[in-house]
């Protein structure tokens, strides 16, 4: 899983350099298959993208990121990946082209897929919030431990009389 160690010092900007490096061996097959006559949509490459950031994030960074770290990783890159697809006129009609297709829903493909996306989409979020929200199984589930705050008080108080306390 971890197949390549993070560097002891040079830690802090080693994923930033693995990104990077993948961003930049992606782009330039990007380029090389543009350069063959086939180009690839900018929503696509966006999804790839975020897709990579997610996967990179969740499972080669050892130990787990915290879901605050996580999350505001994951918006960050949602807002740079937002600003390259809108960077230009070009760039943001190839991102938005195939989204307009689905909404106009000009052939009967475009009509399918709209209507898959109206019917499934809120059944795999429903379903799985549903399924964040059950209660765990309590054969699965750590027992739960009560915390103590304070110590209990005492069973019994003995009360000095101030002549004990003098010598």
């Amino acid at each position: 899983m971890h197949s390549l160690p993070l560097v002891y010092g040079f830690m802090p900007i080693q994923p930033f350099l693995e990104l990077a490096v993948i961003f930049g061996v992606l782009t330039l097959g990007a380029f090389w298959l543009e350069q063959r006559g086939y180009r690839l949509n900018k929503l696509f490459q966006a999804i790839a993208a975020f897709a990579i950031v997610y996967w990179y994030l969740r499972y080669r960074l050892y130990p787990p990121l915290p879901f605050s770290i996580f999350a505001t990783y994951l918006v960050g890159a949602s807002v740079a990946i937002w600003s390259w697809v809108s960077s230009n006129e070009e760039y943001w009609g190839d991102f938005s082209r195939p989204l307009i297709a689905v909404m106009d829903g000009e052939t009967a493909r475009m009509r399918a897929i709209r209507t898959l996306l109206v019917v499934l989409l809120p059944l795999v979020v429903g379903s799985g919030i549903f399924y964040e929200l059950l209660p765990p199984d309590p054969s699965t589930a750590a027992p739960v431990e009560l915390r103590t705050y304070n110590p209990a008080p005492p069973a019994e108080i003995i009360v000095y009389s101030p002549e004990d306390f003098r010598h």
